[in-house]
């Protein structure tokens, strides 16, 4: 047990799958990390995280964006989710090109392409409904 180095800590990461040559690369990248000191660990500790509430936990435009945390919090309409684009999902915020089109200023959230991005999602509700439940919305 001596020679085998201990550490006490959490961390978090996100991956990345890259196809280069026909041949599928994972990177995994960590972002973010909590690193307890070793020496403060004594028999009968307990060490309690309480986590930060992050971006990701905010479901609307507008609590994502009136957020009063640290975090540098985004609204994308492509992917309707609020990030500051360092989380598990990181894939689909790229992907969707949410590093560009992601925006933090709160006015935007009831901008006509928000509400007509949130129309098409309500219709494509009420079909699937139509259409695996066979009945009426109205």
């Amino acid at each position: 047990m001596s020679d085998h180095p201990v550490e006490v800590g959490v961390s978090d990461a996100y991956y990345i799958d890259v196809r280069k040559g026909g041949v599928k690369r994972r990177t995994i990248n960590e972002y973010n990390r909590l690193d307890i000191d070793f020496k403060l660990v004594r028999t009968g500790t307990v060490v309690i995280l309480d986590p930060l509430k992050t971006c990701n936990i905010a479901k609307y435009c507008t609590t994502c964006l009136t957020k009063d945390d640290s975090f540098d919090c985004k609204w994308c309409p492509m992917v309707g989710r609020c990030s500051d684009g360092f989380d598990w999902l990181r894939q689909e915020w790229q992907k969707r090109e949410c590093d560009r089109k992601a925006f933090d200023d709160s006015a935007k959230c009831n901008s006509s392409k928000q509400c007509l991005l949130h129309k098409t999602y309500l219709l494509a509700a009420q079909f699937f409904y139509l259409f695996f439940h066979g009945g009426r919305i109205f």
